[in-house]
Order: structure tokens, then sequence, then C-alpha cells
């Protein structure tokens, strides 16, 4: 479908408005605005042509892979020495970074379990959450309740 063919289809009388085009919009004129694809205009598809001599600096790309490597080696070090934190063993601290050739997804750790000891600020802050939520249940009936009676006159 081109961009000439939707505008023809337009029917004034069906949507209650007279559109207007301006084909000056278009840098080759009325006769290449009208042969444009639609999906090429909503897709913004334009031609690039790359010149031979303007590919940029090779070792720029290759210096931002390495960081890139860098930036991957020490958020894993530091996920490594969280979970030694939280498990209590010692992992590899040396990870290399290599391409993931497999499709399979990417399994990660397991739930882990976070055991705290006994402590008084737990238990307190554990009663006074019910405590709350009591109150406010309490409080919530008998707003309830209160708006529900009829009034004696």
């Amino acid at each position: 479908l081109t961009i000439g063919e939707l505008f023809d289809s337009y029917d004034e009388s069906k949507i209650h408005s007279a559109p207007g085009v301006r084909w000056d919009l278009f840098p080759s004129g009325k006769e290449e605005g009208r042969k444009r694809l639609v999906m090429d205009f909503f897709g913004n598809v334009q031609n690039v042509e790359m010149e031979a001599g303007a590919r940029g600096n090779d070792t720029e790309w290759q210096e931002d892979l390495r960081r890139l490597g860098d930036i991957i080696r020490k958020r894993k070090e530091a996920e490594n020495h969280s979970l030694s934190l939280v498990t209590g063993e010692v992992h590899k601290k040396n990870v290399s970074v290599k391409e993931n050739t497999s499709t399979k997804p990417r399994k990660h750790g397991g739930p882990v379990k976070v055991e705290a000891g006994p402590g008084w600020s737990q238990q307190l802050l554990g009663a006074a959450t019910l405590l709350s939520c009591a109150l406010i249940w309490g409080g919530a009936s008998w707003l309830e309740s209160s708006q529900s009676k009829p009034e004696n006159l």
C-alpha cells in the first residue's frame, strides 16, 4: 500500500473532514511521495550509505568491549562476595568472561534461607504490627456499625 493509495481511499463523507495533503514536504516531490510505501513512511526507513573510508576507529570498539568485560567481571566478583557473606562459602574469585553460545536459559541460584538470631526487636516489631492491624480492624468495624444503626429520634 502506498501513501497515494491511502490518501485516495479517504471518503470525506465517512470521515466528516476534508484532509489536506502537503506533498511539498517530500524531498522528491508529489509523484515520488505518492509512490512511497506506508510501511516505509511510518517506519521511517531511510536510505543509508556508508562511505568506504568512514568506518571509524576499529580499536575504539575493541576498547569499549574490554571495558564492558571489566564491568561484568567486577559485577560477578561483587555477587560472589555477597553470596559468600550469606552462605559462608568462598566462591571462585577469578571469573572469566566468555561468550555464551548455548541457547539454554541461564539458571540463577535458588532461594537462600536467611537465618537471623532471636532478637527482642524482631518480636516487638511483629507484636506492634499485629496490634496495629487489630486496631484498624476494630476501628473499621466500629465505624461501620455506627453508620448502619438508625438514630433514635
